[in-house]
């Protein structure tokens, strides 16, 4: 499972044939790579991912102009966007091999379990449809990308 975490000051993501968008403002935009590694032991990977996340300290305080705040502490918003994308490989030739990707049942069930264990953890959080075409716009901050793997 690998992580990609932006921090941005705003975010939206359009399925444009649907005419549907999600928005947040200052706050993570995180997505997640579902590998068929994962099926077996993803609430795990789960569990580390959201503490390492909740404790690091990815946002500029004003106060000491350092990066000295986790999303916690500025009550922040997640958007959450399964990228399948996200892990590829062209180990032979130029074309794009995505055959470590999970399948797409298996995938969408452990993105929906990780969209629950972050509401648990009383974060808002935007979510997509799991599998469609996105548009995504972003304005990262800093800019400061991440990118966590388990």
């Amino acid at each position: 499972m690998k992580f990609l975490i932006q921090v941005v000051n705003q975010a939206c993501v359009n399925i444009v044939e649907k005419n549907i968008t999600n928005k947040i403002n200052k706050w993570l935009l995180i997505y997640v790579w579902i590998s068929r590694e994962d099926i077996n032991d993803y609430p795990e990977k789960i569990d580390k991912f959201i503490n390492k996340v909740w404790s690091t300290k990815f946002f500029h305080n004003p106060k000491t102009h350092k990066i000295d705040q986790s999303i916690i502490d500025i009550n922040g918003q997640i958007l959450l966007i399964s990228n399948f994308t996200l892990y590829w490989s062209n180990k032979k030739g130029t074309k794009l091999d995505f055959t470590d990707s999970a399948w797409y049942d298996d995938a969408n069930k452990i993105y929906e379990y990780l969209i629950e264990k972050i509401k648990q953890q009383l974060i808002p959080v935007q979510t997509w449809e799991f599998g469609a075409m996105m548009l995504v716009d972003s304005q990262n901050d800093g800019p400061i990308n991440i990118m966590l793997e388990y």
